[in-house]
């Protein structure tokens, strides 16, 4: 009984000193954040070498098969970047696809054209395009991307949608998918971020947590890492613990700044955590940062998460401004009178 006891005392004790140190990790990873953000158009000037030099491709291709796959390769550069030029380039694909004599591009590109409907808010249009495709046509790879472009459209339904019970149907079908994703899925990393989503809908979120410990020790792709930090993220909100949930929004921002994606959730729910917390400049300058890239990239569900909640974020810092004046205000009159009183006196003498 003496040792539970000093177990218990052992833990009311550690807890404390972990979440100083989780605080002061935060600090550090949040000012790396600003940092960031402050670089935002280097990053961005990294992304459109990248892509003049597959657009330099393109021109000196001669092949049709190689113009398809280099327009691929755009697409994807694009999509989470500027979605409209992701569309110009699917478009590209398909002047070129009937040249291959290749059926099942196709079907390839009804579900790129979904994907990037999806990020620009045209959900009915992206559905309307998935249900061109017949899955038992598409061999095991595309099968899983049909899969994963369907969960994708069904979660950002999901999202905005408000009215509960739709909203509901939603969730269900996001699951549904999810679930057919893991069974067409091979073991390894994305099946693990998969499972720890599944993990994290069953309230299960510790076992969500050692699966994508487990996945960040071995994942090197950086985009792959951001969806790790992200679900992770989740998983703590799940937990209410505050500082763990930053801690990974933070990790998941910076990668995806770094990366050039514009198309993003994690900058904006940080935002409102620095608001909840008082942090109300960082609040305000990471939703303009989400703001701008949603309106660059043409992502209207996540203009619409951000346009939600920057109306109550622009007066607190409008307010938080005009305080500060007030008191620069006071405090140079206080100077002056302090000057004066000063200088009165010496003044007086001096004439004297």
């Amino acid at each position: 009984m003496k040792a539970q006891s000093y177990f218990f005392l052992f833990l009311l004790f550690i807890h404390p000193l972990t979440l100083s140190a989780d605080k002061e990790d935060n600090k550090s990873l949040l000012k790396e954040l600003d940092r960031v953000i402050k670089h935002k158009i280097e990053y961005q000037s990294q992304k459109e070498k990248s892509i003049n030099s597959l657009k330099a491709q393109l021109l000196q291709a001669n092949k049709n098969e190689e113009k398809y796959d280099l327009c691929g390769s755009l697409f994807i550069a694009y999509l989470h970047y500027q979605a409209d030029s992701a569309l110009h380039y699917i478009n590209k694909k398909a002047e070129i696809a009937p040249m291959l004599n290749r059926p099942n591009l196709e079907c390839e590109i009804f579900i790129n054209r979904a994907e990037v409907m999806g990020v620009m808010g045209m959900y009915v249009d992206a559905l309307n395009q998935l249900k061109q495709v017949d899955p038992q046509k598409l061999d095991k790879a595309l099968l899983e991307y049909y899969y994963r472009t369907y969960r994708a459209c069904y979660g950002w339904i999901a999202d905005y949608t408000t009215y509960k019970a739709e909203k509901l149907k939603y969730v269900q079908l996001t699951d549904l998918y999810r679930d057919s994703i893991m069974l067409t899925m091979d073991p390894g990393i994305d099946r693990d971020i998969a499972w720890a989503e599944k993990c994290i809908v069953n309230r299960q979120e510790d076992s969500a947590i050692m699966l994508l410990e487990d996945a960040l020790k071995v994942s090197t792709d950086e985009r792959q890492k951001g969806y790790i930090y992200y679900t992770l993220a989740e998983a703590y909100q799940v937990k209410n613990n505050q500082e763990k949930e930053i801690c990974y929004l933070t990790l998941t921002a910076i990668t995806d700044l770094k990366s050039s994606v514009k198309e993003y959730a994690s900058l904006q729910k940080l935002a409102q955590l620095m608001y909840q917390l008082g942090d109300i400049d960082r609040a305000y300058k990471y939703l303009s940062c989400s703001m701008e890239d949603a309106v660059s990239c043409n992502a209207r569900l996540r203009f619409i998460e951000v346009t939600q909640f920057f109306p109550i974020i622009d007066k607190a810092y409008k307010v938080k401004e005009q305080k500060e004046r007030i008191i620069s205000r006071h405090c140079s009159s206080a100077s002056a009178y302090c000057l004066y009183s000063f200088w009165r006196p010496y003044s007086t003498y001096t004439v004297g």
